[in-house]
Order: structure tokens, then sequence, then C-alpha cells
């Protein structure tokens, strides 16, 4: 029983330990780094320390590990890096790697501010004092002011004008208006948030011209409601065109980035659309123009025979 007791001392007094910090004073928050050092024979049989918490202080990072060899010795270090918030001069205690090896102890002090020096002259508290700007310096702002607000105005300007291009006020009905704004969309094919927000504009903008519809002012949602008893003989075309104008809300918002495929799609299932509602539009127009003279026909009092009034 006590030679094996001798016989663990003897061996543990193999392995060397130690613990160390890069900082032995910090200020509240401030990292540094400590690192547990363990230096065994060769080919023993060695575990890194198992550190789960320290009084007041808080890992950062943890579980950086590296092993080498050295002659006959093998060196592990283990890096943690800490800082605390609890002021005051602070004892990291040892840590046991096994019985009789233990790591020394380390003392850090957290401070509020770097150490005051008395010997420093006291600067009283000061009034507030205007500091003068020179011209030189007055102009130059003055004038990158003026800069920028002639750059923003150019931005909306052109950004302005390229909109106007699709939605200028034109002598072409609704109908052939509206095709030739998108032939003109197709050429150009600008970038996608353009390219969807002037394509539905194009769409709304034919709806409200052509069924009276204030489109510009619905939501996505009201309007494909608004446009479904154009839509009751093809449901396909209906929930197509829905899809688009929801794509477009969702490009609008940069919430999605579409294909060029899907471009292309959305571009036929506008274009098709303002076909349908073209046609059901103009059968509506000559079907209410044959029940207006069905009813200005009636027959006359006096002879009895058809008069058309």
């Amino acid at each position: 029983m006590l030679f094996a007791f001798l016989a663990q001392a003897i061996l543990a007094q193999a392995v060397l330990v130690k613990a160390s910090a890069d900082k032995d004073t910090i200020l509240l928050g401030e990292p540094f780094w400590l690192t547990l050092e363990i230096r065994a024979p060769h080919g023993s049989a060695i575990e890194p320390f198992k550190v789960d918490s320290i009084p007041h202080f808080e890992f950062l990072k943890k579980d950086s590990i590296t092993q080498t060899e050295q002659g006959g010795t093998i060196l592990i270090r283990q890096y943690f890096q800490l800082t605390s918030f609890d002021s005051g001069q602070w004892v990291i205690p040892p840590f046991e790697l096994r019985q009789f090896v233990r790591s020394n102890s380390v003392l850090v002090n957290v401070v509020f501010i770097d150490t005051f020096d008395a010997a420093q002259p006291y600067h009283d508290i000061q009034d507030v004092r205007s500091v003068p700007i020179s011209k030189s310096k007055l102009l130059l702002w003055l004038a990158l002011g003026l800069a920028l607000v002639l750059l923003l105005t150019l931005i909306i300007y052109f950004a302005t004008q390229r909109k106007l291009k699709f939605f200028s006020q034109v002598k072409d009905p609704p109908y052939e208006g509206a095709k030739k704004q998108l032939k003109i969309l197709k050429q150009e094919h600008p970038q996608e948030k353009v390219f969807y927000e002037t394509l539905v504009g194009i769409f709304r903008n034919y709806v409200r011209q052509r069924t009276g519809i204030e489109s510009l002012q619905q939501t996505s949602n009201d309007l494909s409601e608004k446009l479904k008893p154009l839509f009751i003989d093809d449901g396909s075309k209906y929930n197509s065109l829905h899809q688009v104008l929801v794509l477009s809300d969702f490009v609008k918002f940069a919430k999605y980035d579409p294909a060029d495929a899907e471009a292309t799609s959305a571009y036929e299932v506008i274009d098709q659309s303002i076909d349908h509602i073209e046609a059901q539009v103009t059968r509506k127009q000559v079907r209410a123009e044959i029940n207006k003279n069905n009813k200005a026909k009636k027959i006359s009092p006096a002879g009895g025979g058809q008069e058309e009034l």
C-alpha cells in the first residue's frame, strides 16, 4: 500500500503543470489570455485540464489546445480567453490535473480605469468655448453641401425620367398604348426592380384607362379581386396574373431576386392578360350596344308597324 502511494507520488513529480496570464491588470470587460501548460514524459497518458468555470471571470474563447513534442517530453498548451466585469483583485485558483498534480494560482487585478498617477498636474474644468471657423473651411463645407444636393437632384431626375418614358401621356388608345409601352420595355429590359415595377405599372395604367378601375391605388390582392369577373372563363390565366402581381411586390421591396426566365414569363403573362381583358371589354361593349339598339326599336302606336327611333 505504501509502495503504491510512493510510486504514484514519484510519477506525479515527472508531470509538470503551469498556469500563466498575459496580463496581471485589466480594465472591466478587457480580454486577456490564460495559458495552462502540461509537460510529461513521452508516452504518458495525459488528458488536458477540464475547466468549466472560474469565479469572477467569464469565458470568451475556450478549448483551444496544442500539443508538441520536445525531445522525450510532451508539451500540451490550453488557451482560454477570459474577461471580468467584477472590479477587484481576484485569484484564479490552481487547476488539478490529477492527484498530486496542480498548477499554480494566478493573480489578476480588474480595475475601472488605468492606474491614476497622482504626480500628474491637476486640470480644472474649463468653460465651453466656441471654435472659430475660417472662411476657407466655411466655403468648402458650403460647396460640398451644394454638390451633394445637386447629385441627389440629378439622381432623382434621371430615375423619374426613366419611368416617365413608359408612363408619358400618349395619344394612342389604352390598348395600343399599353402594347407599345410593353414593346419598349422589352427592348430596353432594365434592371430587375425597374423592370417589374414598370411592367406592372403599364398593366395598372391600362386597366385604369380601359375598365375605370382605380388600379393605381389598389393593392395586388385587391386588384386581382376586382379583375376576377373578367377571367371567369379562364382560371389559369387569372392565377398566373395574380402570381405576377405578387411577385412584383416581392421584387419591389427587395425580398426576392428573380431569374431571367421568370422575367420573360412575367412579361408574357402581362401581355396576354392585356389581350384577354381587351377582348372581354370589347365583347361587353358590343353586347351592350346590341341591347341598346334592341331597346330602341319599338312598335309604332298608330300604324302597327316597327319604327326605329
